[in-house]
């Protein structure tokens, strides 16, 4: 590896980049809908998880590169 990190180091260091970027997401959403609607627990945590199925939906799709997936 260019980067002197192995394949499986590499792939840890992605998941770890994608599980920030999921949270950062989440945390942002849950805070955001605190703001809106005062603590509503149910609304809080629909509206975090729905913020973040993009991303997990891009992760799943074997085109899309930028999580590291590469043909």
């Amino acid at each position: 590896m260019a980067n002197g990190l192995t394949s499986k180091e590499n792939l840890m260091s992605d998941l770890k980049k994608m599980a920030e970027s999921w949270a950062k997401t989440f945390l942002a959403t849950a805070l955001a809908t605190y703001l809106a609607v005062g603590f509503d627990l149910n609304a809080i945590a629909n509206a975090a998880l729905v913020s973040v199925l993009p991303s997990i939906i891009n992760w799943l799709n074997p085109n899309y590169e930028r999580y590291g997936k590469v043909r």
